[in-house]
């Protein structure tokens, strides 16, 4: 779960990499398979909000595509809930 209320505190959902891996996509998707949230940078983080208004709370679903120092493609998916 995050918070993204500007306390300075869990304000953004954000891949955490030890430094070997490169995101290739991380996106973000409501329930109905919308895209909130799309990035390839890794340092960039999802901050809850949407065409620039705070999404709903809610569970919301990501999927990210990484490659690793060897060369290895591998993909994750799941949720994250939002919480205000």
């Amino acid at each position: 779960a995050f918070t993204p209320n500007n306390d300075g505190l869990n304000d953004q959902f954000r891949i955490i990499t030890n430094g070997h891996q490169e995101v290739q996509i991380f996106v973000i998707v409501n329930r109905w398979g919308q895209k909130l949230f799309e990035t390839r940078d890794q340092a960039e983080g999802w901050n809850g909000t949407f065409n620039g208004k705070n999404a709903d709370i809610g569970v919301y679903n990501y999927y990210v595509k990484y490659k690793c120092s060897n060369g290895e493609i591998l993909e994750k998916k799941g949720d994250v809930v939002l919480m205000r």
